[in-house]
């Protein structure tokens, strides 16, 4: 027996030598190729879009304040070069003369004032002269103090008659000059409502011009809206005439209390426009935000691990560049928002810029090498 044991020693230990040898080198496990995402920023909050209606930011309805038959409308040319009367849509300048009526019959009542007043004026320099008469006799103890009294009343009459007549001219004229309308600026014509030969009364309207070097963009938004804004805020609107071009302006007004039907408040924002591109009735679009926001980290949903035995409820796999060609991922702990569509609000955790790992990081452990890939 110890023979047999001796025998298997050269052998067993020639095995030994062989093992020795042959040792497979330590195991280097393979680099997990992974794709990765940058963290982005998205700004919380909402916003709805809004359409007002333009309008002029001036607008002045023109009335006649005499009575009487219409005979005469400004009148423009045509594109064809043929003279038209104005219309709603034409320009006109300050001063024009946009519409007459008929004035004879005020010629004529300013005729006979200028003729009262010419017969009034001479029996007042009758009267001027007989009281200068009245008083030198008196002086001289030639005529008596009731005598005296009868001329000054006689004068005191014809000076008020003359006043009178002069009122009365003054007020014919200024009659006969409202016989013509005039433009109070320059503007558009928003509106006409007379014709040649109507006939109108006083107050009856007749034009409606508008100055439209800046223009009114006017909607209404809910009480929750209307907290946020401020005279005097930027905006910008957008026109479905205009597709290519965007405007600024500001808001200018805010209505104090809702409208009692609509309950909601009425909003204005004055945009400039010299150079004439918006017309009054277009419709703007603008955005308003429902809320307040904020800016705030944002990564694809995919991303989202749910560690195993970890304290945090949710975590990312975080690529670091440890050296050159040595990239590993690292488990980093998130608290997550919103969600917006395939990507989800990071609230606490990461930072805008830095690099996680989408696909693939439900497959890592913390600190795996790790290789990105497009």
């Amino acid at each position: 027996m110890k023979r047999h044991l001796l025998s298997l020693t050269p052998v067993l230990l020639a095995v030994l030598a062989t093992g020795a040898c042959s040792a497979a080198p330590p195991y280097d496990s393979p680099v997990t190729p992974v794709s990765v995402a940058t963290v982005g920023s998205y700004t919380t909050g909402t916003s709805v879009r809004y359409s007002a209606t333009v309008k002029p930011s001036v607008e002045v309805g023109l009335a006649f304040k005499i009575a009487g038959y219409v005979d005469d409308i400004l009148t423009t040319r045509d594109d064809q070069g043929r003279m038209r009367d104005i219309q709603a849509g034409d320009r006109v300048e300050q001063g024009a003369a946009l519409a007459r009526v008929r004035q004879s019959d005020y010629q004529q009542r300013v005729d006979q004032i200028k003729s009262g007043l010419a017969e009034a004026q001479a029996g007042y320099d009758h009267a001027k002269l007989e009281h200068d008469r009245a008083t030198r006799l008196f002086d001289k103890h030639s005529l008596t103090k009731p005598e005296l009294d009868a001329a000054k009343a006689q004068l005191d009459g014809m000076t008020a008659k003359v006043a009178g007549a002069r009122a009365g001219l003054r007020e014919a004229e200024i009659m006969l000059g409202d016989a013509v309308l005039h433009a109070p600026m320059s503007g558009v014509v928003i509106s006409r409502a007379v014709e040649r030969g109507s006939l109108v009364a006083p107050g009856t309207p007749a034009f409606a011009i508008a100055d439209t070097t800046s223009i009114k963009a006017v909607f209404g938004v809910p009480d929750v809206i209307v907290k946020q804004l401020k005279i005097g805020r930027p905006q910008r609107l957008t026109f479905e005439a205009l597709k290519d071009e965007a405007f600024d302006g500001r808001i200018t007004a805010i209505a104090p209390a809702p409208d009692p039907v609509s309950r909601v408040y009425q909003i204005e924002v004055t945009v400039a426009n010299a150079q004439r591109k918006l017309e009054v009735g277009f419709i703007a679009t603008l955005l308003l935000a429902d809320q307040p926001g904020r800016a705030v980290a944002a990564i694809p949903l995919e991303a989202i691990v749910k560690p195993a035995g970890a304290s945090a409820e949710y975590a990312v796999f975080v690529l670091e560049d440890q050296a050159k060609d040595k990239q590993v991922a690292k488990l980093r702990p998130v608290k997550l928002g919103e969600v917006i569509g395939n990507v989800i609000v990071v609230t606490e955790g990461l930072a805008v810029g830095q690099r996680v790992i989408v696909r693939g990081a439900t497959l890592l452990v913390d600190g795996q090498r790790v290789r990105a890939v497009q």
